[in-house]
């Protein structure tokens, strides 16, 4: 492979027979049918164009056919599933709401060509073309792969309309039964002066310093400013401030149990660790609890609409997969052997 920067390793090449992979993959040639639509190769290998362009550099025209051949067999199913709606969409309204649709979506892709020509800085179509064209792709295929994807996300819309209107109740109900993942643990933002107790000057000469920073708060200094001066704490340069630290978080017993029982706004007793001397102050408390109901209620609503938008899509698509006439390369021939990793639809 040399210096390329395309790697064989990223998607093996896999042995198919004859007759499961035509001479010519790409281009026109018809991959699979959904109801007599056609999928074409250039298609469904859009997406892998420019890793295409540099391995057929390196490959063999029979590993490059491996190669599209693999690649088909990976991204088929999601090209049936957008052709299995498109189809069913093309019956389930008028050919002229169709055909309005259609130019809506055409509408819809003129913006997407304008932020593809500001993306790459370009004024024309033509020369956003030949940008496309270096990277294996095309306006062409980019405006089937847009239609697609819009048109079909249209009839799911359609079809999963009535499964999103959930009430008031349903939505408490399932705010009660997952209340778990709401709950509000105890917290409090406080801060802290600490003075600690050192080899060299022991403790007499740690509790003196915390006399002169009591001395100091008492005096009227800020507590804040009281730390910059006297703390020996991490926090010292921003005043001994510390955010919100949750009920049980902390090692020392004494400091855990000042910063959940003093008033808020008030400063502690001296306390003393096996290491230092510590005065707190708690700024702000919240008690354990749970996230109230109306705070979340959209986002609950917006996640049970996601969730049953997402399960009838897939009922949509399950229905639409039994009744379809559906046929690929892949499908094994009268009189032919299976391909040796069939595709699964």
């Amino acid at each position: 492979m040399g210096e390329s920067k395309f790697n064989e390793s990223d998607i093996q090449l896999t042995d198919f027979s004859n007759d499961s992979a035509p001479t010519e993959l790409f281009g026109a040639t018809v991959v699979a049918t959904v109801n007599s639509l056609p999928i074409f190769a250039d298609d469904v290998l859009e997406a892998h164009a420019q890793n295409l362009g540099k391995a057929e550099e390196q490959l063999s025209p029979e590993e490059m056919n491996k190669l599209r051949a693999r690649l088909i067999q990976q991204e088929l199913p999601q090209h049936i599933e957008k052709a299995l709606l498109v189809s069913a969409l093309r019956e389930d309204i008028e050919k002229e709401q169709y055909e309005q649709l259609t130019t809506q979506v055409d509408n819809l892709f003129e913006k997407e060509i304008d932020r593809l020509k500001e993306r790459y800085d370009v004024e024309t179509k033509i020369e956003l073309q030949r940008i496309l064209e270096q990277q294996g792709t095309s306006l062409e295929s980019l405006n089937t792969a847009f239609a697609s994807r819009e048109l079909s996300m249209f009839y799911i819309g359609r079809k999963s309309k009535d499964a999103t209107t959930l009430s008031r109740q349903e939505l408490m109900d399932w705010y009660e039964q997952n209340k778990a993942q709401y709950a509000i643990e105890a917290a409090a933002k406080w801060q802290q002066i600490r003075i600690n107790i050192t080899a060299d000057g022991g403790r007499e000469a740690a509790f003196t310093r915390m006399k002169q920073a009591i001395d100091a708060l008492r005096n009227g200094t800020d507590f804040g400013e009281v730390a910059k001066q006297f703390s020996d704490g991490p926090k010292r340069d921003t005043g001994g401030v510390w955010d919100w630290t949750k009920q049980g978080s902390l090692a020392d017993e004494k400091i855990e149990r000042a910063l959940f029982e003093i008033p808020v706004g008030k400063i502690s007793q001296p306390l003393e660790t096996k290491s230092a001397f510590v005065l707190v102050k708690v700024s702000e408390r919240r008690e354990a609890g749970f996230v109230p109901f109306e705070e979340v209620q959209d986002k609950i609503n917006n996640k049970l609409q996601s969730d049953a938008r997402r399960d009838a899509a897939q009922n949509v698509i399950k229905d639409l997969n039994n009744t379809a006439t559906i046929w690929t390369i892949f499908d094994k021939k009268p009189g032919a052997s299976a391909p040796t990793a069939p595709a699964k639809f």
